[in-house]
């Protein structure tokens, strides 16, 4: 058992959150009829569990590190095919509804039923598949309830914070314009990680942390439109025409386009905000604001959860 110092505090209250992580996601996966919506707030979970693992990175070692975030890394891709079918629909209906003018929702019915069908099919995941998914949550949720980590406080969360920080940072630097699908999609994972983190340590510095964590939340929501659009886009591309016309297929296309145009202009420009610190700044500047919290309320008992 550690000692309930500042800094050991600190590390084993990410821990606690990525075991509670860990168990909302067991918790979506062990209903008696698992939906659409308990896979994707499973994947959610994940998500932050991620987050969580990375923060105290630098207290658990490489090849922990590796071994905990490639578990995690693999049963949120096991669940994936799930949420894509969902994600074509929904996508689908979302450009139907944003342009009226454009698109003929009459004409799109043959293509709607085309990714209902899908859905039904790949959103049913099997028992065994959930059993997988459930036995390996188990088994990263058993290795953390037993984990001794010896580590730094704010040495382990400030670097894994700045570490998450800088990485997003330097995607950022290198998008390009047109900015390709796999580099934006690597920038998202890096934005919802800072998000993440940002509001697990809100309790720390709320008004700033809680702002940034707020812009970043919108980045990754903008990088996640435009990756579901593409992905939707080389569904498209797949089609036969007795599937999809021509015309329909290019108009799709072109609105699509338009779309994760606008999405990746947004996302430069709010990016600016988000990272406008250099990593040294804003790791000064929360390590003050680490301190300053510590002799008030984290002298109290009173730690981020």
């Amino acid at each position: 058992m550690l000692e309930a110092t500042p800094s050991k505090m600190a590390v084993l209250d990410v821990n606690r959150a990525l075991g509670g992580c860990i168990q909302e996601a067991l918790s979506q996966l062990s209903t008696p009829a698992v939906s659409a919506k308990n896979v994707h707030d499973a994947r959610r979970a994940i998500k932050r569990a991620r987050a969580m693992l990375r923060l105290q990175r630098s207290a658990l070692g490489g090849k922990t590190y590796e071994r905990e975030n490639r578990a995690l890394r693999d049963i949120a891709r096991s669940l994936s095919a799930a949420r894509d079918g969902k994600v074509q629909l929904d996508v689908l209906n979302h450009l139907i509804v944003r342009y009226p003018s454009k698109i003929d929702a009459t004409s799109m019915q043959a293509l709607r039923k085309i990714f209902s069908s899908r859905y039904r099919v790949s959103g049913k995941l099997s028992q065994e598949s959930l059993r997988t998914s459930r036995t390996s949550l188990l088994a990263v949720s058993d290795r953390a309830s037993k984990r001794s980590v010896e580590a730094q406080g704010w040495d382990t969360v400030g670097v894994g914070l700045i570490r998450i920080y800088r990485a997003g940072r330097r995607c950022a630097k290198r998008i390009g314009q047109p900015a390709s699908a796999e580099d934006l999609h690597r920038w998202r994972k890096h934005v919802t990680y800072l998000w993440r983190s940002l509001e697990f340590l809100r309790p720390v510095w709320p008004q700033r942390a809680g702002k940034l964590a707020r812009k970043a939340h919108r980045l990754a929501h903008h990088l996640g439109e435009d990756h579901d659009l593409h992905v939707l886009s080389a569904a498209i591309a797949e089609m036969d025409s007795a599937q999809l016309g021509q015309d329909d297929r290019s108009m799709l296309r072109h609105l699509i386009a338009r779309r994760r145009r606008r999405l990746q202009r947004k996302a430069v420009e709010l990016s600016k905000r988000v990272y406008r610190h250099s990593p040294s700044t804003l790791q000064a500047k929360l390590e003050r604001r680490w301190t300053q919290w510590w002799h008030t309320a984290g002298s109290r008992g009173a730690c981020p959860v």
